[in-house]
């Protein structure tokens, strides 16, 4: 294998060697393969991403304008030298516009051909009625660099701060291109002499084929970023899907008015702990919570004012409940605690702190609430359904006893 040196050296005698006409031959025929990668492109993903159609077109239009300076000397200036690099500059606008359409960036798009205005006449005068090279390689360099540059500003503050790691590879390219471009208009300061590629020195070969390499990089750099976005959207899909499942999970098991555990949930919870109770002898409690003369704030003050009670007594409970005690809404305004590991003297010691903090509690209005408690402990060969209907029946006697107490 040849040194690293050796290569460099029989690869800059090769670029000297070759004329300029050969490299952009070279280069057009890559770049025709590229139009098909483009295409192909283009027809598979125009549905997924919009813009990539102006990319497409972008590349027919640079691939023209390279090929059309092949024939300098050969046909009419207008052609070979006016229209080829008006094809390249369109090229790059055409790219920028694609671009702003593809990532959504905020901005008036389409405005960025307003720079032709300026530049046909430009190289118009230049071309034929005042032939300066350098002039032209001036206004053309000048033209890319800040086509460049506001890729550049693009990537880099137009689009969402969540997407601009996906064009780092983009914004690279762009800025070796500004920073050639730059190059280009420094070694070609004086340069009048010259009308055309065949008497370009190595260090104008080696600009030129760097932009033009570069230009191939820019390509498959749009492909990977085709690809980057394709996986980016399918990462935000699972996760937004996964949101959503986890989402539907918490409304089938959360009542949405009080935020705490609807019935659908504290069932399977409370028959889990009637289970491990009946397995390993332990004790287990249940209370059932109701509000004293809800209908009556309802119709005194309206549901809203209701369902406001209803939250701030949801939150009241829970706020003086165990860890390991279950809250969750029943049905109507009616609660239910299971209490694991509770006898039911201690399971009324539960329903009185919770008594005592809704009945001292401020709610909307001033209006003045209670609750009454039934309290029922798990007996032997009970299940879940027999204790409950037992706490059932000990809230209505506190309710027929006058309220506001536990039975």
């Amino acid at each position: 294998m040849l040194p690293p040196w050796l290569i460099i050296i029989l690869w800059w005698y090769m670029i000297d060697f070759l004329d300029m006409r050969s490299i952009i031959l070279g280069n057009s025929l890559t770049d025709i393969v590229i139009i098909l990668i483009m295409f192909l492109v283009w027809r598979k993903y125009r549905e997924k991403f919009k813009g990539l159609g102006c990319w497409f077109i972008a590349c027919i239009l640079q691939v023209t304008g390279q090929i059309l300076l092949l024939f300098q000397g050969s046909i009419n200036d207008f052609i070979s030298v006016l229209l080829a690099n008006l094809l390249i500059i369109s090229a790059g606008l055409m790219l920028f516009y694609g671009m702003e359409i593809f990532t959504s960036a905020r901005g008036r798009h389409g405005m960025f051909f307003l720079l032709l205005i300026p530049v046909i006449p430009l190289y118009y005068y230049f071309t034929f009625v005042t032939p300066l090279l350098n002039v032209r390689i001036l206004i053309f360099s000048v033209s890319a660099i800040f086509i460049s540059l506001n890729f550049i500003h693009l990537l880099n503050v137009r689009i969402d701060k969540k997407h601009r790691y996906l064009y780092r590879q983009i914004v690279v390219v762009f800025i070796i291109l500004a920073v050639v471009y730059a190059a280009r208009i420094i070694f070609r300061t004086g340069s009048i002499d010259q009308v055309s590629l065949a008497g370009m020195n190595l260090p104008d070969k080696l600009l030129i084929l760097t932009i033009l390499m570069l230009f191939i990089l820019l390509v498959f750099s749009l492909v990977i970023v085709i690809n980057s976005r394709l996986l980016h959207d399918i990462s935000e899909y699972l996760s937004e899907r996964e949101r959503l499942v986890q989402e539907f999970k918490r409304m089938a098991t959360t009542d949405s008015l009080t935020g705490i555990y609807n019935r659908m949930k504290l069932e399977p919870i409370m028959t889990a702990e009637v289970l491990r109770s009946r397995r390993y002898g332990r004790m287990l409690s249940v209370l059932l919570v109701d509000i004293d003369h809800f209908k009556l704030v309802n119709d005194n003050h309206g549901h809203n004012i209701g369902d406001s009670v209803l939250r701030d007594v949801a939150a009241v409970l829970k706020e003086n409940l165990r860890e390991a005690d279950s809250l969750g809404r029943w049905g109507g305004e009616e609660f239910l605690v299971v209490a694991p590991e509770t006898s039911t003297e201690g399971a009324r010691k539960i329903a009185e702190k919770l008594r005592e903090a809704v009945a001292a509690h401020k709610f909307i209005r001033d209006i003045k609430v209670t609750i009454s408690v039934g309290v029922a402990s798990l007996m032997a060969d009970e299940w879940e359904e027999d204790m409950v209907r037992r706490a059932d029946e000990a809230m209505y006697m506190a309710k027929n006893s006058g309220r506001n107490r536990i039975v």
